[in-house]
């Protein structure tokens, strides 16, 4: 199944692009996709970054489905 997802941050710095399309086997979790991403692009590694589904915060567990809106949360700092 194809994927989009939308970057913030540090990944529009990763990617070289605000979102990128990529293939994941169905079903596909939360978690599994912070793997592929991790595994495709391995400078996101140190990275404690969120997914949001739908425009919402997404727990590890949550399947995605195709032709939702998911989206790459980068770590934020407060000061």
């Amino acid at each position: 199944m194809q994927i989009k997802i939308l970057a913030f941050g540090v990944f529009t710095d990763i990617f070289k692009a605000n979102k990128i399309e990529i293939t994941v086997l169905s079903p596909c979790t939360v978690a599994d996709l912070k793997a592929l991403v991790i595994r495709q692009y391995p400078q996101t590694a140190d990275l404690n970054f969120a997914v949001a589904v739908d425009e919402a915060y997404a727990d590890d567990n949550l399947q995605i489905t195709e032709n939702q809106t998911i989206a790459l949360i980068p770590p934020v700092s407060g000061g």
